[in-house]
């Protein structure tokens, strides 16, 4: 039993030392530095340092994958090497595409539906892989073990969504009903997930990404965010009851497969769909200037303003846009801001302004409902 541990834990190490590995810790680094770069050259400042979020995403996929492993440690897996090759290789493919594609459940899906139709196919034509032909990699696909990896990884990703908390989401502009452009935030995160499963064939390093990407015009960031999480969980568990009932009939394992494939997609439609067709949140109109975003170290973060603030009245002068703060802050040197909430209920704050500070305070204004912020992309 201590070799078989040791076997485990010297994995481990292999799995972060190996450079073929360390793909799956670059891409989410490259997500977030990208999101970061996009926020300065509209913002002209970063909304938030990307560093630490690097971190807290590596971190937080390495525990849940560490957690994931010894929770499979009572299992038993007949996944091969060269099925992992599969998976990886399909995996960045489609996250080159979209990023949102980088969740593995994308490729378990489309390998899973690929596996009974080649071997239909001619496989002489088929080039050599370790040994074994393409055809006999994917004709042999574990679909259940996969489907099974799918599931339980999307159980951990339901608490990952909620314990990455609303930080590294972008302000964008999404399209709405005709042609018209309304402010709303971007929630895209993916993480690594190193995992170690035994085989029958000895311990086997299996490096996995998850992830998900949601828009929302409608709803604070926040309950976007606990929406997305509980979505993930029902997804999870349909695909987990599907499973266990398919060894009973066996139809219900390509439902399964189907979830995994098209499950993140089905929540990400039916969104855009929902957001069409109710009124946006993130709009300023005649109750004030609604501020999407607040930029760190300006004076509207000194003063505690946040996301989904109405400004209502600034040193008595009613603003209902940016432009409008703009012109009042102009000729003043003391600010005296009206704050009020979604049912109007106000409260002030106030702050002196200094030369050096910036006319629209930090404050990055939601679109007017009569027109379009040319500020978010």
């Amino acid at each position: 039993m201590l070799s078989i541990f040791n076997g485990f834990w010297e994995l481990c190490l292999q799995l972060f030392i190996n450079p073929f590995w360390i793909v799956i810790f670059l891409l989410p680094a490259f997500q977030i530095s990208l999101e970061r770069i996009k926020e300065r050259q509209i913002f002209g400042k970063r909304l938030y340092a990307p560093t630490p979020l690097i971190l807290r995403t590596w971190y937080l996929g390495v525990i849940t994958s560490l957690f994931l492993s010894l929770i499979l440690l009572n299992f038993k897996f007949t996944i091969r090497a060269e099925e992992v090759f599969l998976v990886w290789a399909c995996m960045l493919f489609l996250a080159i595409w979209r990023i949102r594609f980088a969740c593995f459940s994308y490729a378990v899906g489309i390998l899973s539906i690929l596996s009974p139709i080649v071997k239909l196919l001619d496989h002489s034509k088929f080039i050599s892989v370790y040994g074994n032909t393409w055809w006999e990699v994917i004709a042999q696909f574990s679909i259940n073990q996969w489907l099974w990896l799918v599931c339980l990884t999307h159980l951990m990703e339901c608490g990952l969504i909620r314990m990455a908390g609303t930080e590294g989401s972008l302000p964008v502009q999404i399209p709405h009903r005709v042609g018209r452009i309304v402010s709303g935030f971007q929630i895209c995160k993916i993480w690594p997930m190193p995992i170690v499963v035994f085989t029958m064939s000895g311990w086997l390093a299996i490096p996995l990404m998850i992830g998900f990407e949601s828009k929302s015009c409608l709803k604070p960031i926040s309950q976007q965010q606990r929406l997305s999480s509980t979505y993930v969980f029902v997804l999870s568990i349909c695909i987990g009851c599907l499973l266990a009932l398919s060894y009973g009939w066996k139809p219900l394992l390509w439902m399964a497969v189907l979830l995994s494939l098209c499950g993140h997609e089905v929540f990400y439609w039916w969104g855009k769909r929902v957001e069409r067709q109710k009124e946006p949140r993130f709009v300023s109109d005649e109750k004030g200037l609604r501020v999407l975003a607040v930029l760190p170290q300006t004076p509207a973060a000194e003063m505690g303003l946040k996301s989904g603030d109405i400004i209502h009245k600034l040193n008595g002068v009613r603003i209902s846009t940016l432009e409008e703060l703009k012109q009042v802050v102009e000729g003043t040197a003391f600010l005296k801001i009206e704050v009020c909430n979604d049912q109007m209920d106000s409260h002030f704050v106030q702050k002196a302004l200094y030369e050096d500070d910036p006319k629209d305070l930090g404050i990055i204004g939601a679109t007017p409902v009569w027109g379009t912020n040319k500020g978010i992309h």
